[in-house]
């Protein structure tokens, strides 16, 4: 049995680095050496106890890697291909999926009332040597060769969060800030105006690569 180093939750402040079972991908799976992930404050809060887990569990959610071992039934990937994973990982099958309401994916079979977080919430997460991606499909996106890791981690979850919370509350987006905002001066706790990334991973790869395409949020 071939096993890697991952980061399990125990208990209540109880986690640690520990040895588990490597895991291997079955049809429609990937599974990927992990280059960079975080630490999130959804973690945190698993770690203190006041968000449930199950024990044994690997936490993490927020994975960049590289393609190591692949299931039957993928196309567009090969092995060594730089991708990012979100940390919303629907099956892109159900009725809330094709719906474009991935964050309530009812994940298929074994139904459980989550939603789309399951990395380090209800299966194995982030926080390891190698991470199984369900319906890999569905939540793979290549990383452009041009772009370092460190550039593209924060995508798999918080800049696509809020680029969709925005959208979903139609809040508009401009390429420039209309005429009466353009001399305003930035907020002291808030970053200069045109720090903003894209709203969705994929949108926001492609941006990366070509940053005058870059949108504000007003």
């Amino acid at each position: 049995m071939q096993t890697m180093r991952a980061n399990v939750f125990h208990g209540p402040n109880d986690i640690h680095v520990e040895e588990v079972r490597r895991p291997t991908a079955g049809a429609g799976e990937a599974v990927i050496r992990i280059t960079l992930t975080t630490i999130c404050g959804t973690d945190l809060h698993i770690l203190q106890g006041e968000y449930r887990v199950k024990p044994g569990l690997v936490i993490g959610h927020e994975p960049v890697g590289v393609i190591e071992e692949m299931g039957e039934e993928l196309s567009g990937y090969k092995i060594g291909d730089r991708v990012l994973v979100g940390a919303i990982t629907p099956c892109g099958q159900c009725r809330a999926c094709l719906s474009g309401k991935w964050a309530q994916c009812g994940h298929g079979e074994g139904v459980e009332a989550i939603g789309g977080w399951r990395f380090g919430n209800t299966i194995n997460g982030a926080q390891a040597e190698y991470l199984l991606v369900p319906n890999a499909q569905a939540n793979l996106a290549k990383i452009p060769d041009e772009l370092t890791d460190e550039q593209v981690v924060l995508l798999a979850d918080i800049a696509s969060t809020g680029f969709s919370g925005a959208e979903s509350a139609n809040i508009r987006i401009e390429t420039r800030p209309p005429q009466h905002l353009e001399n305003r001066k930035p907020h002291p706790s808030r970053p200069p105006h045109g720090n903003s990334r894209g709203p969705l991973r994929a949108r926001l790869l492609k941006q990366q690569q070509n940053p005058s395409s870059k949108r504000d949020i007003l």
